[in-house]
């Protein structure tokens, strides 16, 4: 039997099992960390054969692993990958290595290596001390600026500053403060805050041949209190004036970082003096629905990253061929709690009421708290909208955003 082991198969990872499934493949879960509990609410045991966990112990878990004799072992999402990374390489399968992981998760040292590679990085600088990051903002004479953390996902704890008083509120909101996947920030991040157009570039390699699968148009709303939290996400069609430019860029950035097995999500800004990288995970992009994708455009990250894993040739046959058109235009609308109370029953009639509407993942269930969104995790949920007309497409992002505002949504 072929096993693949899918280290937390949370977020959009955990749409692998039931296509390895469909293909023949056991699949076993495989829990990084137990004490990383933010997604843990996607994962369904039904799903698979066996699940593992790691309790802090790389060795023993390998020897676990070992045992099963995976043909493939894969991240679900970001905290999965330094554990598969060291799990296939040691078992000699298909695997980034790892000698880059490091650069794959932590954020400073992701902008050190593609500026090792030569390749346009974003100013920065990382310190426990808010006073040193107070110091080197003004030597480099940068005003606006942004404070995170080095390790996290989903804008959790990232902040917009533009003076000493917003810089020092950023550092005490991350400084021994846990992210999201539970990682004690000792440092913080600070980066010169760049100005341009936002992108999410999906992408699945093998052997080193990178495939754009979409391409995603960020808009992001800022708030009062400084937090950049996401208004919506646009598929974009491949005949953008930019494509060439932007295909370059992140090819150049993914074989940089050492991935060149599987899917990565890139988030990069189109400046007027050309691209620049915010961030790049080796893994899915998050929050996604597959079949969503795959009625926009034919295909989707996820079945052509399984399809790279076990039908390698396949995989490289087809991304010989040129994009095609899409076939519908695709939005995700990030909803917004603009405040404190409790997350009523989703109103389906509502929303089946807007002629685009295709789906809806929520990440707060009905009679829970709703907290004041700051970021991608505290958002409530995420809409997807369909639709073969983009001014349909449009007017229903409109009228949604006005139900929000009315609390006719949840």
């Amino acid at each position: 039997m072929n096993r693949v082991i899918i280290v937390d198969g949370f977020s959009t990872g955990k749409h692998y099992a039931a296509v390895f499934r469909q293909l023949g493949y056991q699949c076993i879960h495989l829990h990084s960390n137990p004490s990383i509990d933010v997604l843990q609410h996607d994962l369904n045991p039904a799903d698979y054969e066996m699940l593992l966990v790691n309790h802090n112990n790389e060795e023993e878990i390998l020897k676990e692993v070992k045992k099963l004799s995976p043909a493939i072992v894969i991240p679900g999402c970001e905290s999965g990958v330094e554990l598969a990374d060291y799990l296939s390489e040691k078992l000699a399968l298909v695997s980034n290595g790892t000698a880059l992981s490091l650069s794959r998760r932590n954020k400073f040292y992701m902008q050190e290596q593609i500026k090792k590679a030569g390749l346009r990085s974003i100013k920065q600088f990382k310190t426990s001390s808010w006073e040193q990051a107070r110091d080197w903002l003004h030597e480099q004479k940068i005003s606006k600026f942004i404070v995170k953390p080095l390790r996290s996902a989903g804008t959790n704890l990232f902040h917009l500053g533009y003076d000493d008083k917003t810089l020092q509120q950023a550092f005490k909101n991350i400084i021994n403060q846990v992210d999201i996947f539970n990682y004690l920030n000792q440092e913080a991040l600070v980066q010169e805050c760049i100005e341009g157009q936002e992108y999410a570039i999906n992408t699945v390699s093998y052997e080193g041949k990178h495939y754009i699968t979409d391409i995603c148009k960020y808009k992001r709303i800022l708030t009062a209190e400084g937090n950049n939290i996401y208004d919506k996400l646009v598929i974009e069609p491949f005949n953008i004036p930019q494509y060439e430019t932007i295909k370059s860029y992140v090819f150049s950035v993914l074989s940089a970082l050492g991935i060149n097995y599987g899917p990565a999500h890139s988030e990069i800004f189109l400046t007027t003096t050309g691209p620049v990288l915010v961030e790049t995970g080796a893994r899915l992009m998050g929050a996604s629905i597959p079949e969503f994708f795959e009625k926009c455009m034919g295909h989707s990250q996820l079945s052509l990253a399984v399809k790279a894993y076990i039908k390698p040739k396949e995989f490289l046959d087809y991304i010989k061929a040129s994009h095609v058109p899409l076939n519908a235009h695709g939005m995700y609308v990030f909803l917004i709690a603009s405040e404190e109370r409790l997350m009523k029953k989703i109103n389906y009639p509502v929303l089946s009421s807007l002629r685009s509407y295709y789906d809806n993942h929520l990440y707060t269930q009905a009679n829970q708290k709703l907290i004041k969104t700051k970021d991608l995790i505290s958002s409530p949920g995420v809409v997807y909208l369909c639709h073969e007309n983009n001014q349909i497409l449009q007017s229903d992002y409109q009228k949604l955003r006005e139900y929000e505002k009315d609390n006719l949504i949840y």
